[in-house]
């Protein structure tokens, strides 16, 4: 389902990490605050977590969570670390400490083509700054390869790192409710426009449209499986979904990401269940714009 999960720990006080996320957004006129509400922080859910320390989450469809961390470690003179999980592939993070990266680590380097085959996990750092043995972080990330593991199952690692680097996993994974993130970024926010109207008109949408599931797999390379993010969703969020209906496909080229929206059930408001990132696949995108 594309970028699954991503979730970064500042070691910040709570009020200083949004000052910078308001001054990230306002140097770079990225859209984390919402131009309406003044004050009002969009794309990340934040969580005090003692004197000197955040967590946010971000939203499936932030592609820019790696260089807030960085921007944020920058701003306040400190450190961050961000970790994400792509799809069910692999899991990653970064470290950051004033604005550089000092260390980075996935479990599938190779998962992209123009991806470094190399792992710059910087042991040692990590071991440092969090006050552990520089043993316990290489033995456990030494163990964390290419493996063909579910979303459930890199989150329960990316949870245990997290429990290994000193840092309260319970209450950085206790954010009230991940999904209403999907809700609170896209509600009203679909384009009434077509395909075909983009087509005529070469005008760009930076709002989702609809497509058909065909042209989403064509865009994807694969078919999507409605039961398949069912279930994730069903043990992610621990619901039991019965069944999604209407099924219905965006494109959103801002973010790069096709999302599914469905109804759960005979709940009659649709919802959004899952984003694909297709950032290796821009090829796709470019002839199926311009057919």
């Amino acid at each position: 389902m594309g970028l699954f999960l991503t979730i970064t720990v500042s070691e910040s006080n709570f009020e200083d990490t949004k000052d910078a996320i308001f001054d990230y957004s306002g140097n770079l006129n990225s859209n984390y605050v919402n131009s309406s509400k003044e004050n009002e922080i969009r794309k990340v859910k934040m969580q005090n977590l003692g004197t000197q320390r955040t967590a946010l989450l971000h939203s499936s469809y932030d592609n820019d969570s790696f260089n807030l961390s960085r921007s944020i470690s920058r701003l306040l003179d400190t450190y961050s670390i961000t970790c994400s999980i792509y799809d069910g592939a692999f899991w990653q993070f970064s470290f950051f400490e004033r604005g550089k990266e000092l260390a980075n680590f996935s479990s599938n380097p190779n998962y992209f083509e123009t991806q470094k085959e190399i792992e710059n996990c910087n042991y040692e750092i990590i071991a440092q700054k969090y006050q552990i043995a520089t043993h316990q972080v290489a033995s456990y990330l030494n163990e964390k390869g290419s493996n063909n593991f579910s979303d459930t199952e890199y989150y329960q690692e990316v949870y245990q790192f997290l429990q290994l680097l000193g840092l309260p996993a319970e209450r950085i994974f206790s954010f009230e409710d991940y999904h209403s993130i999907f809700e609170q970024l896209n509600e009203n926010v679909v384009s009434q426009i077509t395909i075909e109207n983009l087509r005529d008109t070469k005008k760009y949408c930076g709002k989702p449209f609809a497509i058909t599931k065909d042209e989403a797999t064509f865009l994807l390379g694969y078919d999507i499986d409605i039961d398949d993010i069912r279930q994730t969703h069903n043990d992610f969020f621990e619901t039991d979904i019965k069944a999604l209906n209407r099924t219905r496909y965006y494109l959103n080229v801002d973010n790069l990401t096709i999302q599914v929206h469905a109804n759960r059930d005979e709940n009659p408001e649709s919802e959004i269940f899952a984003g694909y990132g297709f950032l290796n696949t821009m090829d796709r995108v470019h002839e199926f714009l311009n057919k």
